[in-house]
């Protein structure tokens, strides 16, 4: 017996695990899109002065 059902349960897994890793990113490239004065903050590691 395979380790975790099989090939087939670990194709599922994986695309699954992709699909959720994906959504992750669309996700938060939309709140980016909606406060894009943020990204700066999140890159730089700081307020935008001025």
């Amino acid at each position: 017996m395979a380790l975790f059902g099989g090939f087939d349960i670990a194709r599922y897994v994986h695309f699954f695990a992709m699909a959720a890793v994906g959504l992750f990113v669309i996700i938060h490239l939309l709140m980016v899109m909606i406060v894009p004065r943020t990204l700066w903050a999140m890159l730089s590691g700081g307020k935008r002065e001025g």
